[in-house]
């Protein structure tokens, strides 16, 4: 009786057993191939054959097709939040379809090659500004007093926000204001609160902001704002004692930093190459705090390593003050 899988006229349909085995090259001749002729071994040409190359490529496309597919157009997800009252709730909501950018964005956190061949725009939230943080920046007039109090205290001796650049990021409408602008006005307005005395309990301001920047952080991309947001929030806890949120606030930063690409300006840009000497200055001052921070909250602390790497014979300084502030360039140190 012929095997079923010989076909008439034809050779067999696959190499042999014998010279599978041994990786010989088959001629498929029947009823025996030259070779085991030769040896006079048994030729077996039972048993299935093995998928071709073709049929493992198309299988192996068909699965990412639907795998993709699965990604991008999953329904629903679960999301749990905490809300000001301190209740958790889980809530099922939409998952918006992720641009192309974004896509690649995440992809670059599994292989940074990708940011180095392709160089990112620089991102942007478009999520809207929740009501509760509209209500605690006020109107326009409330938030001009917000930048010109926080530029004639905190900016003296923490100059890591460049004014001119925030001008013109930010929206004179609060309608329409970037979601990571409003987070880092709102740490501005923190960090030149004073609470009163007897306060025992933590600040309203201080509750909102630190959820605001949790929830930009689920909801992504990461901005250089929001990193600058993340360290004036760190000052507030450093100040007020709040522990360990402070330590991790700060290694929340770093990481944030590292990510960016602003330790290093050999590293994938997230943010995309500086337009000007003041972006790229802006970027600097900002790691440059990111490592005074992260030395000054594990100072008393043994066994605890640094998140960030020491600045070596290379690393520039920052540039002189004024200057920066006219946005004036100068050569680097």
């Amino acid at each position: 009786m012929e095997d079923e899988n010989i076909v008439g006229h034809g050779g067999a349909p696959h190499a042999c057993a014998s010279c599978k085995k041994n990786k010989r090259r088959c001629d498929k001749n029947l009823p025996s191939c030259s070779l085991c002729l030769k040896t006079g071994r048994f030729c077996n040409y039972s048993g299935s054959p093995p998928p071709s190359h073709i049929d493992e490529i198309s299988n192996l496309q068909r699965r990412v097709r639907e795998l993709e597919e699965h990604i991008l157009h999953r329904s629903t997800e679960t999301r749990c939040t905490v809300p000001i009252a301190g209740r958790l709730s889980c809530q099922h909501s939409s998952l918006p379809h992720l641009p192309q950018s974004l896509l690649h964005v995440q992809a670059s956190y599994l292989d940074s090659d990708i940011l180095s061949a392709w160089n990112p725009p620089a991102q942007s939230i478009h999520e809207p500004v929740p009501e509760e943080i509209a209500k605690l920046l006020g109107s326009r007039s409330d938030i001009d007093l917000i930048k010109a109090r926080y530029f004639q205290s905190v900016h003296v001796w923490m100059p890591i926000i460049s004014k001119i650049r925030l001008d013109r990021l930010a929206d004179r409408s609060l309608g329409t204001i970037r979601a990571d602008i409003a987070l880092l006005y709102l740490c501005m307005k923190l960090v030149q609160e004073v609470p009163p005395p007897q306060q025992e309990e933590q600040s309203k301001l201080y509750i909102v902001a630190k959820q605001f920047l949790n929830d930009l952080h689920m909801k992504g991309p990461l901005t250089l704002r929001i990193v600058q947001a993340g360290l004036l929030l760190s000052i507030y806890e450093l100040g007020h004692a709040i522990f360990p949120s402070a330590f991790m606030t700060i290694g929340h930063c770093a990481r944030g930093g590292i990510a960016m690409g602003l330790h290093n300006r050999l590293a994938p840009q997230l943010a995309g190459k500086p337009r000007s000497w003041a972006d790229w200055e802006e970027r600097q001052r900002v790691w440059w705090m990111i490592v005074i921070l992260d030395r000054y909250v594990t100072v008393g602390a043994d066994y605890r390593p640094l998140c960030t790497e020491d600045p070596n014979n290379d690393t520039l300084l920052p540039a002189d003050d004024s200057a920066w502030d006219n946005g004036c360039a100068v050569q680097a140190l």
